[in-house]
């Protein structure tokens, strides 16, 4: 079956406006369904979907649900057995989504797939794409700042997954959620997003681990490359 009738795309965007512009521009084509939720952003970001992307259905809620509260309202608004989750700075393109579809489809077992992320420039976003999850030796290296005096440090080259091949697919722990294929039975399965992490950070490291813990596998994907800025929820705050 066609893409259509297979995923829906959800967006989740606080002030980013002018980067969810270019990403729906992109996506237009695929003829997907599609889902924005405006967290109350402060740019006009709500007013220009209505406007200009009469095809989305919009969910503009009136105070910031944040990312996992945002993930939630945008996959009870979908229907499609895949949704994938992107922030408002991915560029995505029928044949990313493609291969993210056709690995996910391989195995009923398969509950998420990430893919690779590429910088505007082309180049590579290995530690974005590719985590393991954080322990407490991860928590303690980064409280007393030892990758400043010791970046190779073999905790912090675990947690980065280091030791990956990016180029390959591969099963893994914690792709980026910046575009995650998730199927949707998984997602409900495990109750979706953990609201209780407001307004971000952490809640897709603990999505994954409770799609792992359930008997879900997680993939990545190294051919599905998508654009990603990076870093503009921190623009917006600043």
């Amino acid at each position: 079956p066609d893409a259509v009738s297979r995923v829906s795309l959800v967006y989740v965007s606080w002030s980013a406006r002018p980067f969810l512009e270019r990403a729906l521009e992109a996506t237009r084509p695929l003829g997907v369904p599609t889902v924005v939720v405006d967290n109350a952003s402060n740019d006009g970001t709500a007013e220009h979907v209505r406007l200009r992307h009469p095809e989305v259905t919009l969910v503009a809620a009136d105070t910031n649900l944040g990312f996992a509260g945002g993930v939630n309202a945008g996959v009870r608004e979908t229907r499609t057995p895949w949704v994938v989750l992107l922030n408002p700075d991915i560029l995505l393109t029928a044949d990313a989504l493609e291969r993210l579809l056709e690995d996910g489809e391989r195995d009923e077992a398969i509950g998420a797939v990430g893919a690779q992320l590429v910088g505007p420039d082309g180049v590579p976003q290995p530690t974005y794409s590719l985590r393991r999850f954080p322990t407490l030796a991860t928590w303690a290296v980064d409280l007393l700042l030892v990758d400043k005096i010791w970046p190779g440090n073999p905790v912090t080259r675990r947690y980065l997954a280091a030791d990956c091949d990016r180029g390959l697919d591969q099963d893994a722990e914690q792709p980026a959620a910046a575009c995650l294929l998730v199927r949707r039975t998984a997602f409900d399965a495990v109750g979706g997003f953990d609201t209780g992490f407001h307004p971000a950070w952490f809640e897709d490291v603990d999505f994954c681990r409770r799609l792992r813990a359930a008997g879900h596998r997680i993939r990545y994907v190294a051919g599905a490359r998508v654009v990603h800025e990076g870093g503009v929820a921190m623009r917006a705050l600043g």
